[in-house]
């Protein structure tokens, strides 16, 4: 079973501990995220950021039989969702659609994006990093924005990476 735990980042390591000494073994965890580009004058730098914030989905067997509220007692959480038991195939279905769409790295890849049929973005790669646009038109190949005063038409193969604002 899937549980989703808002965590504290800088305990990670202490509530994977945690979860192992309290079900025995390991869970798995999944945090999906993506690659952000940053441009410092003249040094372009990428670097992983979780898409969730601080978030995190966590699966084991045993949290059938488990009562959630201790979870908010474990070291590293900042609490535990309570209704996940009732939401397993959304999240299920989630988590295999971020999985669908992950790179050699783990990260999202931009048809991740592409299919939650945004609207407004906010580019996080390429020339336009950190400009929000405005979607007018979506077509097979590529998609016609309004990125402060100017149209730009992107591809949709392009590498530039951008998410819902």
């Amino acid at each position: 079973m899937w549980i989703v735990i808002k965590y504290k980042k800088k305990e990670l390591g202490l509530l994977k501990e945690e979860l192992k000494r309290m079900i025995g073994d390991l869970p798995k965890f999944y945090i999906p995220k993506i690659k952000i580009q940053k441009i410092n004058k003249t040094k372009v730098t990428i670097r992983k950021k979780e898409l969730l914030n601080d978030y995190l989905f966590c699966y084991h067997e045993k949290f059938l039989n488990i009562n959630f509220s201790i979870f908010n007692y474990l070291k590293g959480i900042k609490y535990c969702l309570s209704d996940a038991n009732s939401r397993q195939r959304d999240v299920s279905n989630f988590i295999n659609i971020c999985k669908k769409y992950h790179d050699q790295d783990e990260c999202l890849k931009q048809e991740f994006f592409n299919y939650l049929k945004l609207n407004k973005g906010i580019f996080l790669t390429g020339p336009l990093t950190n400009m929000f646009f405005e979607l007018i038109e979506r077509h097979k190949n590529n998609l016609k924005l309004v990125v402060g005063k100017l149209n730009v038409t992107i591809s949709k193969k392009s590498n530039y990476l951008y998410h819902p604002a």
